[in-house]
């Protein structure tokens, strides 16, 4: 298979994943306001679905940042790999999610393991879902903040793909503010993936002209 034909699937990668990911974040329920909504069988299902999202995004990304390297600079290299580490930290946070929350949640002794206070998350793996935001939001926002510069595939995409970086940190933010990152999401990496499948490289010139 030639480098262009990889291209072209890490661009079909991001587009699939980006819109498999972006829908069942728009849909996750609102457990901060029904914690009842993880003993159910949708939440399960929603948890397996953004895990196989995230497993067909990673190739995606790691094809958008070999489409955009040249001009991504150091700032887009350090995005670059904060963001996948992020998104690579995603992988066990949706298992747990999927498969191990809900036994928890359905036994009343595990409900208090729950509490953000309790000893399930005020150790080691609270440590671990914090470190984790932090690293994907670090990431997604200098990654972004490259592609704008880069103009791939233009500028204000870039923008968007900032605007994904509060999504980890749900709760405590508003549910609305995870709504608002699956939309984002969605827009990002279909545009930036039919970018790298048609080979773009950037925004037209005389569009350049009019943003500068």
């Amino acid at each position: 298979m030639s480098t262009s034909q990889l291209s072209r699937w890490s661009g079909l990668a991001l587009i699939i994943g980006g819109l498999i990911l972006g829908i069942a974040t728009v849909i996750h329920p609102d457990d901060a306001n029904d914690p009842g909504a993880v003993t159910t069988s949708y939440w399960t299902m929603l948890h397996i679905v953004l895990l196989i999202g995230n497993v067909i995004a990673i190739p995606g990304l790691l094809g958008l940042y070999v489409h955009v390297a040249k001009r991504a600079g150091w700032l887009g290299l350090i995005g670059f790999l904060l963001n996948w580490l992020g998104i690579l930290l995603f992988l066990p946070l949706f298992f747990f999610e999927a498969f191990v929350l809900p036994p928890i949640a359905a036994d009343q002794a595990g409900v208090a393991l729950l509490d953000p206070a309790g000893p399930l998350f005020s150790g080691a793996l609270g440590v671990y879902f914090l470190a984790f935001a932090i690293i994907f939001a670090v990431g997604q926002v200098l990654f972004g903040a490259a592609l704008s510069r880069a103009s791939v595939p233009n500028r204000w995409v870039g923008w968007l793909f900032i605007l994904v970086a509060p999504g980890p940190f749900v709760p405590p933010l508003p549910h609305i503010v995870l709504q608002a990152t699956g939309l984002a999401l969605i827009i990002t990496y279909v545009l930036c993936g039919y970018a790298v499948w048609r080979g773009q490289e950037t925004e037209p010139a005389q569009s350049r002209l009019a943003a500068a």
